[in-house]
């Protein structure tokens, strides 16, 4: 996985994905 914000990460108070990644989870 890249983590350097591009593709998204995990944020660590939620445990939600953002960018790219959680909008692919989100549908």
């Amino acid at each position: 996985m890249v983590s350097d914000g591009r593709y998204g990460k995990v944020d660590p108070m939620t445990g939600q994905w953002d960018g790219m990644i959680g909008e692919v989870i989100r549908g």
